[in-house]
C-alpha cells in the first residue's frame, strides 16, 4: 500500500498537485510562525547559517528538520535569492528535495 507522504513546501505554489498525488502538503512558513521562531533561527545558525541570512530561510530550514517530513518542495527563482541554497542544506540532512519554479513568461 502506498504511504501518504508529508511534503513540506517553502512558499505559495499549487498545492493541489500534492493533494492529487494523495499526500499531505505542509506549509513550512505556517509551522515556523507557530513555534518558537527565535529558537528555530538559532538552531539554523548553530548548523552554520550566517546571522546575516534571512530569518525565513533559517526558520524554514529548522522547521523542515523538526517536522518529520518525507520530502520538501522548494520554490526557486522567486523573490528569494537563497531558496536554492535552502534546498541544498535540507538535502544535506537527508530529506529529498524538489525544485519548483514558475515560468518566466506567459505562453
Amino acid at each position: 500500500m502506498k504511504k501518504n507522504k508529508r511534503i513540506g513546501f517553502t512558499t505559495s505554489f499549487p498545492v493541489e498537485v500534492v493533494f492529487a498525488a494523495g499526500h499531505f502538503p505542509i506549509d513550512l512558513n505556517n509551522l515556523f510562525l507557530d513555534c518558537d521562531s527565535t529558537q528555530m533561527i538559532h538552531a539554523a545558525e548553530l548548523k552554520g547559517f550566517p546571522r546575516t541570512v534571512c530569518g525565513w530561510i533559517k526558520g524554514n530550514y529548522s522547521t523542515a528538520l523538526a517536522s518529520n517530513l518525507d520530502e520538501v518542495i522548494g520554490i526557486t527563482q522567486g523573490d528569494c535569492s537563497n531558496a536554492q541554497s535552502l534546498l541544498d542544506m535540507i538535502a544535506e540532512e537527508g530529506i529529498p528535495v524538489w525544485s519548483f519554479s514558475f515560468p518566466n513568461r506567459r505562453t
